[in-house]
């Protein structure tokens, strides 16, 4: 949600709920932009790009039979990321558009 020109996450924050530390602690952000260490939220992307996974974690997943990762709310542009990573597909893509 964006509130004004600021994402909800630097403006607000989960306060007064039994979980709002573990809520917080997965948004990665704290009010005012400080950068929160989350060991929830992770991407596929360096530097707003696409990056590639590596071959340790190509061959874990693949010994795991697992050929699709989806991943949504992930905002890259106006169109879902897409990696191939020779016989694993990642797919990041911004849950806002689904309604």
């Amino acid at each position: 949600t964006v509130l004004g020109d600021s994402p909800w996450a630097t403006l607000g924050g989960w306060t007064g709920d039994v979980g709002a530390p573990i809520l917080q602690y997965g948004m990665g952000f704290a009010s005012g932009k400080q950068r929160l260490p989350t060991v929830v939220y992770a991407n596929y992307l360096k530097n707003g790009n696409g990056n590639p996974i590596d071959a340790s974690t190509r061959e874990f997943l693949m010994h795991g039979k697992i050929s699709n990762v989806v991943s949504g709310h992930q905002p890259h542009g106006d169109c879902p990321l897409v990696i191939d990573a020779s016989g694993v597909r990642i797919i990041t893509a911004d849950t806002s558009y689904s309604n």
